[in-house]
Protein backbone atom coordinates (compact mmCIF):
# COMPACT_ATOMS: atom_id res chain seq x y z
CA UNK A 1 0.00 0.00 0.00
CA UNK A 2 1.11 3.40 -0.61
CA UNK A 3 1.56 6.17 2.38
CA UNK A 4 -1.50 7.74 0.69
CA UNK A 5 -3.76 5.06 1.18
CA UNK A 6 -3.02 4.54 4.63
CA UNK A 7 -3.60 8.14 5.01
CA UNK A 8 -7.01 8.23 3.14
CA UNK A 9 -8.07 5.23 5.16
CA UNK A 10 -6.67 6.83 9.02
CA UNK A 11 -8.70 9.98 7.57
CA UNK A 12 -12.16 8.23 6.92
CA UNK A 13 -12.16 6.25 10.48
CA UNK A 14 -11.51 9.41 12.28
CA UNK A 15 -14.16 10.99 10.90
CA UNK A 16 -16.52 7.91 11.05
CA UNK A 17 -16.30 8.14 14.14
CA UNK A 18 -16.31 12.11 14.98
CA UNK A 19 -17.48 12.39 18.58
CA UNK A 20 -15.03 9.83 19.98
CA UNK A 21 -12.20 10.53 17.75
CA UNK A 22 -13.07 14.61 18.61
CA UNK A 23 -12.99 13.91 22.25
CA UNK A 24 -9.47 11.92 22.01
CA UNK A 25 -7.75 14.47 19.97
CA UNK A 26 -9.02 17.00 22.61
CA UNK A 27 -7.95 15.35 25.72
CA UNK A 28 -4.06 15.38 23.41
CA UNK A 29 -5.06 18.83 22.77
CA UNK A 30 -5.57 19.71 26.43
CA UNK A 31 -2.46 17.99 27.63
CA UNK A 32 -0.35 19.62 25.23
CA UNK A 33 -1.58 22.83 25.70
CA UNK A 34 -0.40 21.86 29.63
CA UNK A 35 3.48 20.90 28.05
CA UNK A 36 3.95 24.25 25.97
CA UNK A 37 2.79 26.61 28.49
CA UNK A 38 4.37 24.87 32.13
CA UNK A 39 7.84 24.81 29.62
CA UNK A 40 7.10 28.11 28.35
CA UNK A 41 7.02 29.77 31.66
CA UNK A 42 9.86 27.68 32.83
CA UNK A 43 12.02 28.80 29.63
CA UNK A 44 11.20 32.73 29.90
CA UNK A 45 11.50 32.61 33.73
CA UNK A 46 15.18 31.19 33.07
CA UNK A 47 15.45 34.26 30.25
CA UNK A 48 14.64 36.76 32.86
CA UNK A 49 16.86 35.55 35.27
CA UNK A 50 20.21 35.83 33.10
CA UNK A 51 19.19 38.34 30.46
CA UNK A 52 16.84 41.14 32.53
CA UNK A 53 17.58 41.04 36.05
CA UNK A 54 21.58 41.03 35.60
CA UNK A 55 23.58 44.09 33.65
CA UNK A 56 26.94 42.56 32.33
CA UNK A 57 28.79 44.66 34.50
CA UNK A 58 26.42 43.88 37.52
CA UNK A 59 28.02 40.05 37.35
CA UNK A 60 31.64 41.18 38.44
CA UNK A 61 30.39 42.90 41.74
CA UNK A 62 30.10 41.62 44.71
CA UNK A 63 28.36 43.24 47.84
CA UNK A 64 30.29 42.48 50.92
CA UNK A 65 28.59 42.91 54.82
CA UNK A 66 29.39 42.70 58.29
CA UNK A 67 28.04 39.41 59.03
CA UNK A 68 27.67 35.86 56.95
CA UNK A 69 24.31 35.48 58.36
CA UNK A 70 22.96 38.69 56.43
CA UNK A 71 24.18 37.41 52.99
CA UNK A 72 23.14 33.85 53.25
CA UNK A 73 21.15 32.58 50.78
CA UNK A 74 18.95 29.82 50.47
CA UNK A 75 15.83 29.00 49.19
CA UNK A 76 14.73 25.61 50.85
CA UNK A 77 16.65 26.34 54.24
CA UNK A 78 20.04 25.70 55.83
CA UNK A 79 21.69 26.12 59.10
CA UNK A 80 23.83 29.52 59.55
CA UNK A 81 27.08 29.74 61.63
CA UNK A 82 27.23 33.12 63.74
CA UNK A 83 29.83 35.49 62.88
CA UNK A 84 31.86 37.65 65.42
CA UNK A 85 34.75 38.48 63.38
CA UNK A 86 33.84 42.09 63.32
CA UNK A 87 30.65 44.35 64.48
CA UNK A 88 31.04 46.80 61.96
CA UNK A 89 32.47 47.16 58.45
CA UNK A 90 34.93 50.40 58.29
CA UNK A 91 38.04 51.52 56.19
CA UNK A 92 40.29 48.57 57.75
CA UNK A 93 37.90 46.37 55.96
CA UNK A 94 38.00 48.11 52.58
CA UNK A 95 41.99 48.08 53.79
CA UNK A 96 41.66 44.05 53.70
CA UNK A 97 39.29 43.35 50.86
CA UNK A 98 41.50 45.31 48.20
CA UNK A 99 44.58 43.64 49.29
CA UNK A 100 42.51 40.27 47.52
CA UNK A 101 44.01 39.01 44.11
CA UNK A 102 41.10 39.24 42.07
CA UNK A 103 39.69 43.01 43.50
CA UNK A 104 39.78 46.10 41.66
CA UNK A 105 37.76 48.55 43.51
CA UNK A 106 36.24 48.52 47.18
CA UNK A 107 33.97 51.13 47.65
CA UNK A 108 32.00 51.43 51.07
CA UNK A 109 28.47 52.55 51.45
CA UNK A 110 26.42 53.72 54.22
CA UNK A 111 22.55 54.17 54.62
CA UNK A 112 21.65 57.61 55.54
CA UNK A 113 18.53 57.05 57.78
CA UNK A 114 18.35 60.82 58.47
CA UNK A 115 17.04 61.57 55.55
CA UNK A 116 13.37 60.53 55.39
CA UNK A 117 11.57 62.06 52.29
CA UNK A 118 12.69 64.49 49.38
CA UNK A 119 10.80 66.55 46.30
CA UNK A 120 12.15 67.55 43.00
CA UNK A 121 11.88 70.82 41.99
CA UNK A 122 8.81 71.52 39.56
CA UNK A 123 7.34 68.30 40.07
CA UNK A 124 4.07 67.69 42.63
CA UNK A 125 5.52 64.48 44.02
CA UNK A 126 7.04 63.28 47.06
CA UNK A 127 9.23 60.08 47.47
CA UNK A 128 10.69 58.05 50.13
CA UNK A 129 14.57 58.36 50.52
CA UNK A 130 16.15 55.27 49.97
CA UNK A 131 19.87 57.21 50.39
CA UNK A 132 22.70 55.81 50.47
CA UNK A 133 26.37 57.55 50.89
CA UNK A 134 28.56 56.27 48.55
CA UNK A 135 32.31 56.51 47.61
CA UNK A 136 32.91 56.36 43.63
CA UNK A 137 36.78 57.31 43.70
CA UNK A 138 36.65 53.74 41.56
CA UNK A 139 33.55 54.69 39.64
CA UNK A 140 31.28 52.15 41.29
CA UNK A 141 27.98 53.65 39.86
CA UNK A 142 26.85 52.59 36.66
CA UNK A 143 25.62 56.12 34.66
CA UNK A 144 23.05 55.82 32.11
CA UNK A 145 23.71 59.67 32.21
CA UNK A 146 25.55 63.10 33.61
CA UNK A 147 28.53 62.58 35.73
CA UNK A 148 29.50 61.63 39.14
CA UNK A 149 30.07 63.52 41.93
CA UNK A 150 32.52 66.62 41.93
CA UNK A 151 33.67 66.27 45.75
CA UNK A 152 33.26 63.84 48.57
CA UNK A 153 31.45 66.10 50.09
CA UNK A 154 29.33 67.53 47.30
CA UNK A 155 25.82 68.22 47.84
CA UNK A 156 24.89 66.27 44.71
CA UNK A 157 22.44 63.37 43.96
CA UNK A 158 22.50 60.27 41.38
CA UNK A 159 18.81 59.67 41.04
CA UNK A 160 18.53 55.92 40.32
CA UNK A 161 16.50 54.89 36.96
CA UNK A 162 13.35 54.18 38.03
CA UNK A 163 12.75 57.65 39.79
CA UNK A 164 12.88 58.56 35.77
CA UNK A 165 10.14 56.04 35.04
CA UNK A 166 7.67 56.80 37.93
CA UNK A 167 7.69 60.60 36.63
CA UNK A 168 7.23 59.41 33.31
CA UNK A 169 10.26 61.46 32.04
CA UNK A 170 11.48 60.12 28.93
CA UNK A 171 14.47 62.10 28.53
CA UNK A 172 17.39 62.51 31.45
CA UNK A 173 18.22 66.21 30.49
CA UNK A 174 14.08 66.83 32.00
CA UNK A 175 15.62 66.40 35.40
CA UNK A 176 19.69 66.24 35.44
CA UNK A 177 20.60 69.53 37.02
CA UNK A 178 16.94 69.91 39.12
CA UNK A 179 17.36 70.72 42.67
CA UNK A 180 16.26 68.20 45.40
CA UNK A 181 14.82 69.44 49.08
CA UNK A 182 15.24 66.57 51.35
CA UNK A 183 12.90 66.58 54.43
CA UNK A 184 14.55 65.16 57.02
CA UNK A 185 13.71 63.45 60.46
CA UNK A 186 12.72 65.39 63.63
CA UNK A 187 15.35 67.28 65.53
CA UNK A 188 17.69 66.59 63.13
CA UNK A 189 21.34 67.68 64.38
CA UNK A 190 23.75 66.85 60.76
CA UNK A 191 24.95 69.11 58.11
CA UNK A 192 22.97 71.68 57.68
CA UNK A 193 20.74 71.47 60.79
CA UNK A 194 20.20 74.68 62.78
CA UNK A 195 20.35 73.46 66.77
CA UNK A 196 19.44 75.76 69.19
CA UNK A 197 21.91 77.30 71.45
CA UNK A 198 22.90 76.80 74.97
CA UNK A 199 20.24 79.95 75.99
CA UNK A 200 17.49 78.29 74.19
CA UNK A 201 14.53 77.70 76.20
CA UNK A 202 13.04 74.32 76.94
CA UNK A 203 10.26 74.90 74.76
CA UNK A 204 12.35 75.95 71.86
CA UNK A 205 13.95 72.73 72.44
CA UNK A 206 10.77 70.77 72.34
CA UNK A 207 9.93 72.44 69.26
CA UNK A 208 13.41 71.72 67.53
CA UNK A 209 13.04 68.30 68.26
CA UNK A 210 9.22 67.85 66.96
CA UNK A 211 10.73 69.68 63.81
CA UNK A 212 12.44 68.37 60.68
CA UNK A 213 15.03 70.45 58.75
CA UNK A 214 15.21 70.57 54.91
CA UNK A 215 18.43 70.24 52.97
CA UNK A 216 18.42 71.32 49.47
CA UNK A 217 21.01 68.98 46.32
CA UNK A 218 21.27 69.04 43.12
CA UNK A 219 20.73 66.33 40.72
CA UNK A 220 23.82 65.57 38.98
CA UNK A 221 23.74 61.88 37.54
CA UNK A 222 21.36 58.91 36.68
CA UNK A 223 21.89 55.62 37.02
CA UNK A 224 21.75 52.54 35.08
CA UNK A 225 19.68 49.47 35.29
CA UNK A 226 20.61 47.30 38.44
CA UNK A 227 20.99 47.36 42.05
CA UNK A 228 21.34 50.77 42.05
CA UNK A 229 18.18 51.80 39.82
CA UNK A 230 15.84 52.42 43.14
CA UNK A 231 18.07 54.50 45.14
CA UNK A 232 19.01 57.92 45.80
CA UNK A 233 22.78 58.02 45.89
CA UNK A 234 25.10 60.91 47.72
CA UNK A 235 28.83 61.36 47.94
CA UNK A 236 30.04 59.50 50.67
CA UNK A 237 31.48 62.29 52.90
CA UNK A 238 28.24 64.16 52.84
CA UNK A 239 26.82 61.32 54.05
CA UNK A 240 29.23 61.65 57.02
CA UNK A 241 28.35 65.01 57.71
CA UNK A 242 24.79 64.34 57.61
CA UNK A 243 25.02 61.74 59.91
CA UNK A 244 26.79 63.34 62.59
CA UNK A 245 25.11 65.12 65.24
CA UNK A 246 25.78 68.39 66.93
CA UNK A 247 25.08 66.95 70.96
CA UNK A 248 26.64 70.55 72.46
CA UNK A 249 28.25 73.46 70.97
CA UNK A 250 31.49 71.64 71.90
CA UNK A 251 30.64 67.97 70.91
CA UNK A 252 29.31 66.22 67.90
CA UNK A 253 29.16 62.60 67.61
CA UNK A 254 29.89 60.69 64.06
CA UNK A 255 27.38 57.75 63.91
CA UNK A 256 28.46 56.43 60.69
CA UNK A 257 31.95 56.33 62.31
CA UNK A 258 29.99 54.56 65.40
CA UNK A 259 27.51 52.07 63.35
CA UNK A 260 30.42 51.79 60.28
CA UNK A 261 29.69 50.95 56.58
CA UNK A 262 25.84 49.53 55.69
CA UNK A 263 27.89 47.59 52.84
CA UNK A 264 31.18 47.16 50.81
CA UNK A 265 30.49 47.37 46.75
CA UNK A 266 33.77 45.35 45.67
CA UNK A 267 34.66 45.49 41.84
CA UNK A 268 36.36 41.90 40.98
CA UNK A 269 38.69 42.30 37.88
CA UNK A 270 35.87 39.85 35.71
CA UNK A 271 32.97 37.92 36.00
CA UNK A 272 35.57 35.17 36.22
CA UNK A 273 37.01 36.29 39.20
CA UNK A 274 33.69 36.24 41.79
CA UNK A 275 34.01 33.21 42.84
CA UNK A 276 37.22 32.87 43.65
CA UNK A 277 37.34 36.58 45.54
CA UNK A 278 33.67 35.38 47.13
CA UNK A 279 35.88 32.13 48.72
CA UNK A 280 38.39 34.63 50.01
CA UNK A 281 36.10 37.15 51.11
CA UNK A 282 34.27 34.26 53.37
CA UNK A 283 37.25 33.30 54.70
CA UNK A 284 38.27 36.57 55.88
CA UNK A 285 34.80 36.13 58.01
CA UNK A 286 32.81 38.96 56.21
CA UNK A 287 29.31 37.81 54.44
CA UNK A 288 29.27 37.71 50.85
CA UNK A 289 26.39 38.33 47.83
CA UNK A 290 27.27 38.32 44.40
CA UNK A 291 24.87 38.93 41.57
CA UNK A 292 26.19 35.59 39.89
CA UNK A 293 25.51 33.53 42.84
CA UNK A 294 21.96 34.57 42.78
CA UNK A 295 21.56 33.74 39.89
CA UNK A 296 22.86 30.46 40.01
CA UNK A 297 20.69 29.72 42.79
CA UNK A 298 17.56 31.10 40.65
CA UNK A 299 18.86 29.21 38.07
CA UNK A 300 18.96 25.76 40.19
CA UNK A 301 15.59 26.62 41.59
CA UNK A 302 13.94 27.01 37.98
CA UNK A 303 15.66 23.76 36.86
CA UNK A 304 13.81 22.18 39.92
CA UNK A 305 10.38 23.91 38.52
CA UNK A 306 10.97 22.73 34.98
CA UNK A 307 11.67 19.12 36.38
CA UNK A 308 8.29 19.09 37.92
CA UNK A 309 6.44 20.88 35.43
CA UNK A 310 7.39 18.83 32.99
CA UNK A 311 6.51 15.58 34.95
CA UNK A 312 3.18 17.56 35.64
CA UNK A 313 2.94 17.92 31.61
CA UNK A 314 4.18 14.50 30.85
CA UNK A 315 1.51 12.91 33.43
CA UNK A 316 -1.11 14.60 31.71
CA UNK A 317 0.10 13.54 28.19
CA UNK A 318 0.33 9.71 29.21
CA UNK A 319 -3.45 10.08 30.69
CA UNK A 320 -4.34 11.34 26.88
CA UNK A 321 -2.49 8.48 25.36
CA UNK A 322 -4.22 6.15 27.37
CA UNK A 323 -7.59 7.59 26.08
CA UNK A 324 -5.95 6.48 21.92
CA UNK A 325 -5.91 3.10 23.58
CA UNK A 326 -8.77 2.90 24.40
CA UNK A 327 -10.25 4.51 21.21
CA UNK A 328 -8.21 2.67 19.13
CA UNK A 329 -9.54 -0.64 20.67
CA UNK A 330 -12.98 0.12 20.26
CA UNK A 331 -12.10 1.07 16.56
CA UNK A 332 -10.45 -2.54 16.29
CA UNK A 333 -13.21 -4.10 17.86
CA UNK A 334 -15.86 -2.26 15.73
CA UNK A 335 -13.92 -3.06 12.56
CA UNK A 336 -13.51 -6.83 13.11
CA UNK A 337 -15.03 -7.88 10.30
CA UNK A 338 -13.87 -5.79 7.98
CA UNK A 339 -10.01 -7.13 9.73
CA UNK A 340 -11.25 -10.09 8.28
CA UNK A 341 -12.07 -9.51 5.21
CA UNK A 342 -8.63 -8.00 4.45
CA UNK A 343 -6.76 -10.63 5.73
CA UNK A 344 -8.91 -13.24 3.45
CA UNK A 345 -8.08 -10.96 0.62
CA UNK A 346 -4.60 -11.30 1.64
CA UNK A 347 -3.23 -8.00 3.43
CA UNK A 348 0.07 -8.74 5.63
CA UNK A 349 -0.32 -7.92 9.33
CA UNK A 350 2.21 -5.53 9.17
CA UNK A 351 -0.34 -3.68 6.82
CA UNK A 352 -2.99 -4.35 9.70
CA UNK A 353 -0.76 -2.66 12.02
CA UNK A 354 0.20 0.04 9.59
CA UNK A 355 -3.46 1.15 8.97
CA UNK A 356 -3.91 1.34 12.82
CA UNK A 357 -0.36 3.27 13.70
CA UNK A 358 -1.29 5.61 10.79
CA UNK A 359 -4.74 6.58 12.41
CA UNK A 360 -2.92 7.13 16.45
CA UNK A 361 -0.43 8.92 14.59
CA UNK A 362 -3.07 11.09 12.96
CA UNK A 363 -4.77 11.89 15.68
CA UNK A 364 -1.40 12.45 17.38
CA UNK A 365 -0.28 15.16 15.09
CA UNK A 366 -3.65 16.92 14.86
CA UNK A 367 -4.21 17.14 18.77
CA UNK A 368 -0.29 17.79 19.33
CA UNK A 369 -0.53 21.05 16.54
CA UNK A 370 -4.05 22.31 18.33
CA UNK A 371 -2.44 22.46 21.55
CA UNK A 372 0.90 23.78 20.42
CA UNK A 373 -0.88 26.36 19.17
CA UNK A 374 -2.91 27.10 22.04
CA UNK A 375 -0.07 27.08 24.52
CA UNK A 376 1.66 29.26 22.38
CA UNK A 377 -1.30 31.49 22.40
CA UNK A 378 -1.64 31.03 25.92
CA UNK A 379 2.05 32.25 26.42
CA UNK A 380 1.69 35.38 24.86
CA UNK A 381 -1.22 36.30 26.74
CA UNK A 382 0.64 35.15 29.85
CA UNK A 383 3.55 38.42 28.56
CA UNK A 384 0.91 40.73 27.97
CA UNK A 385 -0.62 40.31 31.07
CA UNK A 386 2.28 40.54 33.11
CA UNK A 387 3.64 43.25 31.10
CA UNK A 388 0.44 45.82 32.12
CA UNK A 389 0.76 44.82 35.67
CA UNK A 390 4.76 45.25 35.47
CA UNK A 391 3.92 49.02 33.40
CA UNK A 392 1.51 50.04 36.53
CA UNK A 393 4.13 49.60 38.77
CA UNK A 394 6.68 51.09 36.57
CA UNK A 395 8.87 48.20 36.48
CA UNK A 396 11.07 46.75 33.56
CA UNK A 397 8.63 44.54 31.38
CA UNK A 398 9.91 40.95 30.89
CA UNK A 399 8.43 38.17 29.00
CA UNK A 400 7.80 35.78 31.50
CA UNK A 401 6.71 32.77 29.55
CA UNK A 402 8.78 31.98 26.22
CA UNK A 403 7.31 29.61 23.33
CA UNK A 404 10.08 29.25 20.55
CA UNK A 405 9.56 27.47 17.75
CA UNK A 406 11.26 24.64 18.45
CA UNK A 407 9.35 24.02 21.46
CA UNK A 408 6.44 24.18 19.77
CA UNK A 409 7.55 21.69 16.65
CA UNK A 410 8.91 19.57 19.95
CA UNK A 411 5.60 19.00 21.18
CA UNK A 412 3.96 18.14 18.43
CA UNK A 413 6.49 15.83 17.50
CA UNK A 414 6.39 14.22 21.70
CA UNK A 415 2.50 13.98 21.60
CA UNK A 416 2.88 12.20 18.00
CA UNK A 417 5.60 10.33 19.30
CA UNK A 418 2.92 9.26 22.86
CA UNK A 419 0.34 8.40 20.39
CA UNK A 420 2.20 5.94 18.29
CA UNK A 421 3.14 4.35 21.28
CA UNK A 422 -0.61 4.28 22.65
CA UNK A 423 -1.37 2.71 19.17
CA UNK A 424 1.06 -0.17 19.17
CA UNK A 425 -1.11 -2.66 21.20
CA UNK A 426 -4.49 -1.73 19.55
CA UNK A 427 -1.96 -2.40 16.27
CA UNK A 428 -0.72 -5.42 17.54
CA UNK A 429 -4.20 -6.56 18.30
CA UNK A 430 -5.48 -6.34 15.13
CA UNK A 431 -3.18 -7.73 13.10
CA UNK A 432 -3.03 -10.71 14.62
CA UNK A 433 -6.63 -11.30 14.31
CA UNK A 434 -7.36 -14.78 13.09
CA UNK A 435 -9.68 -14.19 9.12
CA UNK A 436 -11.25 -17.61 9.53
CA UNK A 437 -12.64 -17.00 12.57
CA UNK A 438 -14.03 -13.68 12.28
CA UNK A 439 -15.46 -14.45 9.34
CA UNK A 440 -16.96 -18.01 10.00
CA UNK A 441 -18.84 -15.80 12.86
CA UNK A 442 -20.70 -13.97 10.57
Amino acid sequence: MRVSDYIQIAHREITRQRIRSALTVLALAISTVILVTLAAISLGGRQAITTKLAPDDALANIIVTSNKMSANISFFGSVQEANDKTAKLDDNSVAELLNIPGVKNASPRAGVWELQKFNIEGIDKTFVAQAQGVSDSGQSITLSAGKSFSAPTAREVILGQAYLKDLGLAKTENIIGKKITFTTQNGYRGDGAVVPGVRATQSQYDDFNKTPAKLTATVVGITGAGSDENKLLIPLEWARQVRTAQISPTEKKDYLAEDGYSSILVNTVSPAAVKQVGTAISQLGYGQVSTGAIIEKLTQFSTIMWLILGSVALVALLAASLGIVNTMLMTVSEQRYIIGIWRAVGARRRVIAGIFLVQAAFMGILGGTIGAAAGWYASAMVNERIAAILQTQNLPVVDLAAAPLWLCVGSVILATVFAILAGLYPAWRAARQDPSKILHSI
